[in-house]
């Protein structure tokens, strides 16, 4: 009985050491994969108004591929049959996904252009920026990859076991931590406000995918449950 117990308490010692060896790993690898960016900035030369702007981007991205990955499970996209009425209705979703994050671009999006306006961000040099334009069709090519995903995962484990409300909440957040600092910091330190932004934003990627239930519930409790 004595050695059953310590064979247990020794695989509870194994476990509990490669949970945390993972995690160790995961954190490592999160710091390092956002600290590409803050190289580019500060060694590369990388335009922080740009970047701020891509990943204003990459948000409206992300979003629109859970919109986009549920409402094409629902009943009415999924009970056409023929070829034509079935591409039609992935026609219709993806168009009323692209409007509904159109809609809210207004919002999310009114305080960085103001931002934008007010240090006279010129948006053709921009586009004259090869980087930049890379990182706006990288950022189309994942989103459509991400919707796929989103669709795939939503039809395995229903919209109700799915994780959409998490992790649309967490895209949330990110932005918001962005708002905050534009109108605490941004308006106030002009060109600097937009390394301000950067700075914010990797740390709030860092802090939602290292712990994400607490990061969705930064501004509130919530129902934060994931699905399976």
């Amino acid at each position: 009985m004595e050695n059953c117990f310590g064979v247990k308490n020794f695989r509870t010692l194994l476990e509990t050491r490669a949970t945390l060896q993972d995690r160790r790993e995961r954190f490592v690898f999160v710091i390092l994969r956002n600290a590409i960016p803050l190289v580019g900035i500060f060694f590369l030369g990388w335009s922080a108004q740009n970047l701020i702007v891509l990943y204003f981007a990459d948000t409206l991205g992300a979003m629109w591929a859970l919109v986009t990955g549920l409402a094409l499970n629902f009943p009415e996209a999924k009970a056409q049959t023929g070829f034509f009425e079935r591409l039609n209705a992935w026609g219709t979703m993806l168009f009323v996904g692209a409007f509904l994050i159109a809609f809210m671009a207004i919002p999310l999006g009114m305080p960085l252009f103001i931002y934008l306006m007010l240090v006279q961000w010129d948006w053709r040099a921009a586009l004259s920026d090869t980087e930049f334009v890379f990182g706006i069709v990288l950022i189309v090519v994942l989103s459509l990859v991400g919707m796929l995903r989103h669709y795939q995962i939503i039809e395995r484990l229903t919209p109700d076991g799915s994780n959409v409300k998490h992790d649309f909440g967490i895209l949330m957040t990110r932005w918001v931590i962005v708002l905050i600092l534009i109108y605490l910091m941004g308006f106030v330190l002009g060109e600097w406000g937009a390394y301000v932004m950067v700075l914010g934003y990797l740390a709030a990627t860092v802090a939602s995918e290292i712990m994400p239930e607490r990061f969705v519930n930064l501004f509130g409790r919530g129902d934060t449950k994931r699905g399976g």
